[in-house]
């Protein structure tokens, strides 16, 4: 038995101190079963030493190589690039670093390193560059393992997590979530069994076995969960009967364009269940631009007319004020009464407490807002609709905790995020699904192309062009700094090339996700008003942000992003009647990675998209590319794990249904996780 439990804090084990807990809290471990469950983000493998006359091109190898002459700085004093020459017996090779100048100290002269990388050719001598780097003694420990390589933080490295997580490992009691009879008859391992291999692996072989062990848990826990509010909650009868009246018809004549059949299909049924008795528990699905909020907007008078109140929340401040700014132009342009409030974290004192008011004496029809909303204080007289916007970011319970301000309001939830139907009916089980599949008939379709690394200025002078037409561009970076563990583009690194390539007067910015939300606010705002001509950022410009005058996007490292991703950024132009662009930047030089990225050029659609992605990655493995942003799972993949949640989805039916017999110890556990999980899974 192990000294500590999963639930105990992190500052437990020895040499943790404030300092450290801080940082890992940072990294959103804050338990033992947080650290536990911070997985890899990859595995590096230590092959077996080459003399340099074997090296390949293309391939990752690992040279020892002697450097006669050591390190020198070369290039500008930007790029701090450093160039190491040497070799061995057998031949020479150059090896360069970029934006690391303190290693010209480093490699001193007559040292020997084993250089671990890619292997690329200019004329007759090979090249790495940014590859690992080790001494002699410290890669023969190394050679022939497995070793996991953790996301890190600053004062707090990939080797220091290491050696939490082994301290953790082997004194920590680890519970086990899956019914034993589940198990068995899946052919899966015991959770502490599986994190074990997880964290210290000994063949490919071992560690696949572990990690389906985990997804089939995961999905299991968010699947069980899922079929007990189903079965709890059932169809209620809704607080009110909600008709859509003459205003909706005033609304939809005034709008500039016709709706598409789409739209008019999903409203129908919409109208249906507001209308119905029961209450609606509905999922739009729709694609980037297929014109989901004019069909929330519809549903939100309808209530209004009806004589309730009316909410929807969005997972950003930009995106609420965004919607704010929507549905008020639109109600003002059919000459409707309806009031709207804006309840968001960055509103003053003064105005939080005059929205709360408005809400509570009904003197707001609809409000709209961030989690604010589910917030304590804030009272509806008589809610009767309740909408989500990419409701996937949402936990469980604050969506419950939102529906429970209402007697039984309806309940409509939208995505952008294009899911193949055989997975929603999975993910979704509680709820109705329409599909939002036709664009309106004036959006033009974005030009995509795919190139490499090498294209990169050529792109750039693309993109200044456009500026120069008084147009708008993004550019996205998967990374905000640099990092020893990953070799991918980053955006502050990235932004000052960039500067340095466009002339004085165009005007950019940097935008990531851990700048302060006011400063992030800021920076778009400017933007859509037109004050930048670019910004260079991270995803978080992925859901929601609206500047019409952006006609282009480049996005760097694109084989690090998953298909859906990709789409949504892409969605982030194409915005007005201007032709827009999507240039996409594949680093990777594998055909299968190429093969993938390929998809966006000739999909119409995401839900097309969507099947052509799960098609053609079918099982995934341990380091393939997660649809990060999209499905919130910590280790499951809805894409390339859709094998495995179509069994886990199978038992979860069965146990929640009672077809597989619980011991009193299981059916406690279950119960335990299922209220602990309700707030985090955030689907």
């Amino acid at each position: 038995m192990g000294i500590y439990s999963e639930t105990d804090p992190i500052s437990v084990l020895p040499g943790v101190g404030e300092k450290t807990s801080e940082r890992l809290s940072s990294l959103g471990i804050d338990s033992l079963g947080d650290l536990l469950m911070d997985l890899p983000v990859r595995y590096q493998f230590f092959p077996e030493i080459k003399d340099v006359s074997e090296l390949t091109v293309g391939e990752t190898a690992a040279v020892r190589v002697r450097l006669p002459y050591g390190g020198k700085r070369v290039g500008g004093r930007r790029l701090g690039m450093v160039r190491a020459q040497g070799g061995d017996a057998t031949g020479r090779i150059d090896i360069f670093f970029f934006h690391m100048p303190y290693l010209a100290s480093t490699f001193r002269r007559g040292s020997t390193f084993v250089f671990l990388g890619r292997v690329t050719q200019r004329g007759s001598v090979p090249e790495m560059t940014q590859p690992a780097f080790y001494a002699p003694e410290e890669y023969a420990l190394r050679c022939g393992s497995l070793q996991p390589v953790y996301r890190s933080e600053k004062g707090l490295s990939s080797p220091r997590i290491a050696k939490l997580i082994a301290l953790a490992m082997a004194g920590t009691d680890i519970h086990e979530i899956l019914p034993q009879e589940i198990r068995s008859r899946y052919d899966l391992m015991p959770r502490s069994q599986a994190l074990r291999i997880l964290h210290d692996p000994q063949s490919d072989a071992e560690l696949a076995a572990a990690r389906r062990t985990m997804v089939f848990t995961e999905f299991f826990t968010f699947l069980y969960l899922v079929r007990l509010r189903r079965d709890k909650t059932g169809r209620h009868t809704a607080g009110i009967s909600i008709r859509a009246g003459e205003q909706c018809s005033r609304l939809i004549d005034a709008l500039p364009y016709q709706l598409t059949g789409a739209q008019q299909r999903v409203w129908a049924e919409i109208k249906g269940d507001l209308a119905s008795g029961s209450q609606m528990n509905r999922l739009i699905q729709g694609d980037v631009g297929s014109g989901k909020t004019i069909v929330a907007l519809l549903a939100m008078l309808a209530a209004c007319e009806s004589g309730a109140q009316a909410a929807m929340m969005a997972p950003t401040d930009i995106l609420a004020r965004q919607h704010y700014a929507t549905i008020t132009e639109a109600l003002s342009r059919a000459g409707l009464p309806q009031r709207v409030v804006l309840l968001t974290g960055s509103l003053t004192a003064k105005e939080r407490r005059a929205a709360l008011e408005d809400i509570r004496m009904h003197r707001a029809d609809i409000a709209v807002g961030t989690h604010a909303l589910i917030q304590g204080g804030v009272e509806f007289d008589q809610l009767g609709l309740v909408i989500t916007d990419e409701q996937h970011r949402f936990g469980v319970s604050q969506r419950e905790g939102f529906t429970e301000k209402g007697m039984t309001p309806h309940i409509l939830v939208m995505s952008a995020t294009p899911i193949p139907r055989t997975l929603a009916m999975i993910l979704y089980a509680d709820m109705d699904i329409s599909l939002l599949d036709e664009m309106p008939a004036d959006r033009i379709p974005i030009k995509t192309a795919l190139v490499d690394p090498s294209s990169r200025k050529k792109s750039w002078k693309f993109i200044l062009d456009e500026i120069r037409k008084g147009n708008q561009a993004y550019m996205i970076c998967p990374m905000v700094e640099e990092s020893e563990e990953i070799s991918a583009e980053n955006v502050e690194d990235y932004f000052e090339d960039v500067r340095e390539f466009f002339p004085e007067e165009i005007r950019g910015a940097l935008l990531h996700g851990q700048m302060k939300g006011r400063e992030k606010d800021e920076i778009m705002n400017r933007f859509t008003a037109r004050e930048l001509d670019y910004l260079v950022a991270t995803t978080v410009v992925e859901v929601g942000v609206d500047a019409p005058g952006a006609t282009v996007i480049l996005i760097e490292n694109a084989e690090r992003f998953g298909l859906a991703q990709l789409h949504q950024l892409r969605g982030r132009v194409g915005r007005s009647g201007l032709q827009s662009y999507c240039i996409l930047i594949n680093a990777s030089d594998q055909p299968a990675v190429k093969e993938r990225l390929e998809v966006l050029l000739r999909a119409k659609d995401g839900f097309e998209l969507a099947e052509e992605d799960l098609r053609i990655r079918g099982p995934g493995d341990m380091l393939g590319v997660r649809q990060s942003g999209q499905m919130s799972f910590r280790i499951g993949d809805v894409y390339s794990d859709s094998g495995v949640l179509i069994k886990a989805a199978e038992a979860a039916d069965e146990v929640s249904s009672g077809r597989v017999f619980l011991s009193d110890e299981e059916r406690a556990v279950l119960a335990r996780i299922s209220a602990r999980e309700s707030a985090g899974f955030s689907l």
